[in-house]
């Protein structure tokens, strides 16, 4: 079964390169980041970048401030940060739960097709696809439940998380692995364990 092709809007393409960016450390956290130069980097006008930085504003990497532009949003604290994984496991958690009985072979089509995009970014550690991968495939299973509330909810926590989530790898090849047991346990048909699974990765 092959994959439709989906094309975004330019504004909504800018913002995913540019949180791919952010999210993969290559721009600090207070790096100033004006439209014009994103622009020129992108090769866009400024409208599809303001409108991509509103968004990712919205979603907590970037911090915008009236007279002074935008910049990187701060790391968030440690305390904050475990505070933030138990709200993305419950969410996680439930949206499993929602979806789990009515999973259907074209839903593990895609999460295989995913997975084995996140193993060729883990091959050659490219950190900006495996990010990219990685949050691809928990998105695919909180949009699967089609309520757009608990997607809303889950955006700007998952955003501004991932930004500490991978330094506990020694070895890019740990994360395919581990998301690979994951939907092998999906496989399995034990929502308990399956929601233990995905809850567990989420640190």
């Amino acid at each position: 079964m092959s994959l439709p092709i989906i094309i975004q809007p330019i504004r909504e393409q800018i913002a995913e390169k540019l949180r791919h960016e952010v999210l993969s450390g290559q721009h600090d956290a207070g790096t100033p980041l004006r439209e014009t130069d994103l622009a020129n980097h992108f090769g866009v006008s400024r409208g599809p970048v303001r409108d991509a930085l509103l968004q990712l504003t919205q979603e907590g990497l970037v911090v915008t401030t009236p007279n002074r532009g935008s910049r990187v949003a701060e790391v968030l604290s440690p305390d904050v940060h475990a505070l933030i994984v138990g709200m993305r496991r419950d969410l996680e958690g439930l949206a499993l739960r929602k979806i789990f009985d009515d999973l259907q072979e074209a839903d593990f089509e895609r999460f295989n097709h995913i997975l084995s995009e996140l193993k060729q970014a883990c091959e050659i550690n490219n950190v900006v696809e495996i990010v990219r991968h990685d949050l691809s495939l928990h998105r695919a299973i909180i949009e699967r439940t089609g309520d757009s509330d608990l997607i809303g909810m889950w955006v700007p926590i998952v955003t501004r998380m991932h930004r500490m989530g991978y330094s506990i790898y020694t070895d890019s090849m740990e994360i395919y692995e581990e998301h690979a047991a994951i939907i092998d346990v999906f496989k399995q048909g034990d929502v308990d364990q399956a929601v233990t699974a995905l809850q567990e990765n989420i640190k």
